[in-house]
């Protein structure tokens, strides 16, 4: 009997070695095999692909950091040129410049001017001047040989605004596919003036000076994060009026894997967990990971709401702020980071209710007689079991 059962524990264990052999037949060890403690572990060469160096990708995400650096130095240095040039316009109050080329013309730029400057006055303003800000129109289809500028429609040079003292904002006014096209970042107020929506991170540059360093790198971050599904523009326009509250799921989706979980933050949140409020919006891994590794809330929902909500007093205190972010909220505001962001969140949130599932009174009943009979089945194998033996 021991035997017999010897042979069946070692059966599976020869069938996967068999199937090893079969399929992994020995090959010449590569040199760009590595040691992962006791498992030898060989290069994808081996199985037919092209392994590269351990630390290539590294070098070669730096290099695409830097070339990146040096290329929106360039342009930020030949916008703020054309600055002073004869192709640009400035708004009545000087906050606003803007830079075309041919062949725009000048009432167009005209129309753009007017309707971005519209855009920069929905943001409360501390009594302060900013940082300038300068809107850059692309239109010229032969630049670069012909080629497009790239697949984006606005984008903002925030890391140069330190060192070139301006909030730049690029605009592609190249043919595009509608739903990319810059008019479709264009609403209209009450009497029916075009307002756009093109501007995040410069907006608040313009309105409230550099921000402190820590609160720069929690709100701004790279601000390609930023690029316009949901300007903060149009979140601040809603942040100031009722809005249709998004229902929040309490449950684990292929979404939210493998980022611990993502809903259940935003839901525990809502429902009045601090540590679940400031791990949604990064404000608890801010200095430790990168920016919005784990972030499940933008933080641009709770910045759009604390403009709506406060004096401009208030968020400039937070944006200048050299503190920590949770920090520099509760110092701000005197109130809990965590509960800022609690409230923040319930503006575009239901609180879902509490307790576990739902279900009504027939899969209840289903439920119970599948139960049942599986026990019956397992009482019945149970005796038929007992006779044999």
């Amino acid at each position: 009997m021991a035997l017999i059962r010897r042979w069946w524990l070692s059966l599976p264990v020869l069938v996967a070695l068999v199937a090893l052999v079969t399929l992994l037949p020995p090959r010449v060890p590569s040199a760009d095999r590595v040691w992962f403690g006791l498992v030898y572990v060989a290069g994808a060469e081996v199985y037919g692909g092209a392994s590269p160096s351990p630390y290539r990708r590294d070098v070669q995400e730096a290099v695409r950091v830097q070339e990146t650096a040096v290329e929106q130095a360039g342009l930020s240095d030949s916008v703020l040129a054309a600055a002073h040039g004869a192709r640009a316009l400035r708004s009545s109050d000087g906050a606003v410049t803007v830079v075309y080329e041919a062949p725009l013309s000048a009432d167009s730029a005209r129309f753009w001017l007017d309707a971005a400057s519209r855009e920069l006055a929905l943001y409360p303003s501390p009594g302060t001047r900013g940082m300038p800000l300068v809107v850059a129109l692309f239109a010229n289809p032969t630049r670069a040989g012909g080629k497009r500028i790239a697949s984006w429609t606005v984008r903002e040079l925030v890391d140069q605004a330190e060192t070139s003292n301006a909030c730049i904002v690029l605009v592609d006014l190249f043919n595009k596919p509608d739903w990319m096209r810059a008019a479709s970042y264009v609403a209209h107020d009450a009497s029916g003036r075009p307002v756009t929506r093109w501007l995040g991170a410069c907006a608040l540059y313009a309105r409230f000076g550099s921000p402190g360093a820590m609160v720069g790198r929690w709100s701004v971050g790279d601000a390609t994060f930023w690029y316009r599904w949901y300007p903060l523009t149009s979140q601040l326009v809603d942040a100031r009026r009722v809005v249709r509250r998004r229902q929040l799921q309490p449950t684990i989706g292929p979404d939210d894997l493998p980022w611990w979980a993502a809903r259940w933050l935003a839901v525990g949140c809502v429902r009045g967990a601090a540590q679940a409020c400031l791990r949604a919006t990064g404000l608890d891994t801010w200095g430790q990971l990168p920016y919005s590794a784990f972030m499940t809330i933008p933080p641009e929902r709770v910045l759009a709401f604390l403009l709506a909500s406060s004096t401009p007093q208030q968020f400039a205190a937070l944006w200048r702020s050299p503190l920590k972010p949770d920090a520099a909220l509760a110092n701000a505001y005197q109130t809990p980071a965590a509960t800022l962001v609690r409230d923040a969140l319930r503006h575009w949130y239901e609180v879902p209710p509490a307790g576990g599932p739902h279900v009504d009174a027939t899969a209840a009943v289903t439920g119970a007689g599948w139960a049942v009979l599986a026990l019956l089945l397992a009482l019945l194998a149970g005796r038929r079991w007992r006779a044999a033996a």
